[in-house]
Order: structure tokens, then sequence, then C-alpha cells
């Protein structure tokens, strides 16, 4: 599943924000302070929802290690990382087509690092996995998404818009293969003109002479990935490396993020890097925000997601219900449920 529009945009937001104002979480707002395998200096941040983790004020001159630590290299990570590269400094872009997206991970050299800090804010994306591996389902990608894409970097937009493959119509089919209905969308011709009904605000590529429909397109998550890891600078992602926990220092104000180094051959090493903004990108099940909310329970949000299946039926059939739902409408049917609540 894609973030939506308003997540991702509330998300770069909020980073860029943090860069601008240097503002800290009010102590009285704030939650209880969660103990966690960090320097017995440090406390670990909390917030409501979003997994952002900002320090509190601190005047101290002490330099982290990268402005912003990102966990997670999926299409939230990545994405993330490209446009605050973009928007933060000058770094190289990974050339696209002229090498593999892995050649955008180094390892750590301390001089390269200083260097980088004196011409650019400095952002680091941390991802467990070895490898950016061709795997993943295919995706939706509508003009929302394609909006935010292209105002991340104009070649990535270009090259996942040939990528796609454009939503042209459904069909809906009864138990016997027989046509129930058939919905034909439009699709925006090569030219731009023509067949592509504008109204849903598709954005027109430049120089490429198509455009995103208001139906959408459909794309392989991996092909999203390694354009959007093509965009980031040198030596800004790393891989082989899952996020253990973090702390904030109240003397420094900087956020102390400890990481397990799975490449190496004892499986216990682990290393602390330092920032002043931590971003939790790695899924619904993310550590970060399991971490930030360690001492806040979950509530359920009024509806959850289930499967169902008559008796009888070899597959299970895709259904939703609210959780206020009266259990008696179900009609004996078996649930299966296939939800989680946040």
């Amino acid at each position: 599943p894609m973030l939506s529009s308003q997540e991702a945009a509330a998300l770069l937001l909020l980073c860029l924000a943090a860069f601008a104002t240097n503002a800290a979480s009010s102590p009285s707002s704030a939650s209880p302070p969660t103990p966690t395998t960090a320097p017995s200096s440090t406390r670990s941040s909390s917030a409501s929802s979003a997994a952002v983790v900002l320090p509190p004020s601190s005047s101290s001159d002490d330099e982290p290690d990268f402005d912003v630590i990102i966990i997670g290299a999926g299409i939230a990570g990545l994405g993330a990382a490209a446009s605050l590269s973009r928007r933060l400094g000058p770094g190289r872009r990974q050339t696209l087509g002229s090498s593999s997206a892995s050649s955008s991970v180094d390892d750590d050299d301390d001089d390269d690092i200083t260097l980088r800090r004196k011409r650019r804010r400095l952002i680091r994306v941390y991802d467990r996995a070895s490898s950016l591996r061709p795997v993943g389902a295919l995706l939706g990608f509508f003009p929302n998404g394609a909006t935010a894409l292209r105002s991340i970097d104009m070649d990535a937009y270009r090259d996942v818009l040939a990528e796609t493959i454009p939503y042209r119509g459904l069909t809906r089919f009864d138990m016997d293969g027989r046509v129930i209905s058939e919905t034909k969308f439009s699709v925006p011709s090569p030219s731009g003109e023509g067949g592509g009904d504008r109204r849903g605000g598709g954005p027109k590529a430049a120089g490429v002479g198509g455009e995103v429909g208001p139906s959408g397109s459909f794309l392989v998550w991996h092909l999203l990935q390694g354009r959007l890891a093509g965009c980031l600078p040198p030596g800004c992602l790393r891989l082989g490396c899952s996020f253990e926990s973090f702390g904030v220092d109240e003397s420094t104000g900087l956020i102390h993020v400890t990481l397990r180094d799975r490449a190496s051959d004892d499986d216990s090493t682990t290393f602390v890097s330092t920032c002043r903004v931590l971003v939790g990108a790695d899924g619904m099940r993310s550590s970060v925000r399991r971490c930030m909310l360690r001492r806040q329970r979950r509530r359920m949000r009024g509806a959850d997601a289930q499967q169902r299946k008559n008796e009888g039926d070899d597959e299970l059939g895709s259904g939703s219900r609210r959780a206020d739902d009266d259990d008696d409408n179900d009609n004996d049917v078996p649930l299966y449920y296939r939800g989680r609540t946040m």
C-alpha cells in the first residue's frame, strides 16, 4: 500500500519545519519519557501520531553525525530523503541509468562526512535489507502521487511514467463467468491530447508528452523504489542495518539512534548514530513508532478490515465492516480477521 499524498505532504512539511524553526515539542504537552537502550543521559521523545522525533531546544554547538536519519528505504522513506536532499542542499544526484541504485550506498568515512557537512545538510537512510531487490506487488499510481513524485525529481517522474500501465477499465463477472458490468476509462493519448480527461488534475510530463489520467495507472513497487533510490546523493543510503532504539540527550538536544549491523559476521554488533530529526518510515509495524509510543495504549479507531468466506467456498473473498456493526447481520458467515488496530 502507498502512503497517501496527504500523509506524504505532512511528513515532508514536518521535517522541513524542524529545520526552519528548530522548534521543540512543549514539555507540558509531550508524553511521558520512555526509557531506551541509548546512553543513560538520554530519554525517548514521543508524539501523538506521526513517527517523527524532534529534539528539545538546545544551544549546544555539538554537531550530529547527520541532520536527519530516516529508518526504512521503502517508498515513503526514500521519497522523503530525496525531497529533503533536493531542498536542503546541492548534494550530487545519482545519475539514473549510469549505474545501479545500490551505488548510492557506501561505507562510513569520517573525512567524507566532515567534507559533506560543510557543503549541505546530511541525510542518512537506514534499512535492514541487504540489497534493493526486485520484489513487491503492483501499486496504484494516481494524479496526487504523480504530482508528489514530479515535485521530488522530474527525471524520476519521466522514468516512472514510462513504466506505468494505464488503468483502462473494470469488468465484473458472476460466478458462472458472465459479465455483470463493464466500465471503460478514458486514457490520455501519447500526445497528451484527445482521449485524456484532464479534470482529474493529472500533471503533464514536460518533454514526455504524456500524463497520468484521472483513472490512474499501475506500477510494480520495486521500480518506483529503484527510481527514488537513484535520486539520492552518494552515501545517503546504508543497507543491512536494523533499528534498535533511540534516545534524546538532554544536554545537547541530539537524538541518539542505536542500530544493529546485520551485515557483520557478529550479529550482536551495534552502533550509534546521532541526528537532529529522526523519521520512522519502516512500515505499519514500525519499530520507531513502537519505541516512541511504548507507554501509550492502542485504541480502536472505529473500523477494522476482514476477509470472509461462505461455507464450501475454496477461496476467501474480501470484505469490510465497521467495528460497531450488528453481528446479527452477518448471517452466520464465518469471519476471518485480517486487520490490526492502530
